[in-house]
């Protein structure tokens, strides 16, 4: 099938997508490990203001997508208070979002041996060993954050679209339409349904899960598109030209292009 198209989120909030059409959705730990013993001793005050003022440094730095500068500021935090899971796991998402996935893996692998329950961790560990076309180990990791999450849309999400890659559609397909059992509002997994439902023929079921994603998103030129495609393939032209035009002048390439040569216009 062709390949799975993710909308590589937004470098601060980290969401993914893969090339036909699953999306990994990425989190960040919103709060911050303020609650440690160590900042509460008298005698390690000092160390404690720089440490605080590193970690809150790396996270604005973070929040404003310098993830170079993140990163400078996560290395001080950890060498004035080692062995904290969460720092090497902030400090492994700013070299994922740096799209450096081999020492991303490096500090989840950090984390998860200070933390073995460090959910975000492994998820996060899965979804760089997908972007390092390993599949397999992604899916071992997907396995884990499951298990500690058990409602956890993303992880089942991206571990479809990661079976989908070992071309198990089956299992793919199971898994992501769990995730949007388990989150009715996750655009991404709507659209990769219907991707995958298109693949297998499907089609009805597919134009569902455009309609759906189009509903969640309205201005998702891919979703006009694929369900343009999809209309054509039920033989429903005249309407899925109409879908063409709608993703055209959300400025869709494909779009412009399939209309261009049908020599029409948008």
């Amino acid at each position: 099938m062709e390949e799975l198209t993710w909308e590589p989120a937004k470098k601060v909030k980290v969401n993914t997508c893969v090339n036909v059409v699953y999306s990994i959705s990425i989190m960040i730990l919103s709060s911050l490990f303020i609650a440690n013993p160590l900042f509460a001793e008298q005698k390690t005050k000092y160390v404690t203001m720089e440490a605080v003022s590193s970690l809150e440094q790396g996270r604005s730095y973070h929040d404003r997508g310098d993830f170079q500068q993140a990163v400078k500021e996560y290395d001080r935090f950890i060498e004035i208070v080692p062995g904290r899971a969460d720092a090497h796991y902030r400090r492994g998402l700013a070299y994922y979002n740096l799209g450096d996935f081999n020492r991303a893996i490096l500090d989840f692998d950090e984390a998860i041996e200070i933390n073995p329950k460090h959910v975000e961790a492994y998820y996060l560990r899965g979804s760089a060993y997908y972007n390092l076309e390993e599949p397999i180990r992604a899916i071992q990791n997907y396995d884990k954050a499951i298990k500690l999450r058990l409602n956890f849309p993303e992880a089942y999400n991206n571990r479809g679209a990661a079976y989908v890659k070992l071309g198990d559609l089956e299992r793919g397909l199971k898994d992501i339409s769990r995730a949007t059992e388990l989150n009715p509002n996750f655009t991404e997994a709507h659209y990769n349904r219907g991707m995958l439902n298109n693949t297998l023929g499907a089609f009805s079921q597919a134009v569902k899960d455009f309609d759906t994603a189009i509903e969640l998103n309205p201005k998702s030129a891919i979703a006009y598109y694929k369900k343009g495609l999809t209309l054509d393939k039920l033989d429903n032209p005249k309407q899925a030209i109409e879908y063409y035009k709608m993703a055209a002048r959300l400025d869709s390439k494909e779009a412009k292009d399939t209309l261009k040569n049908k020599k029409m216009s948008w």
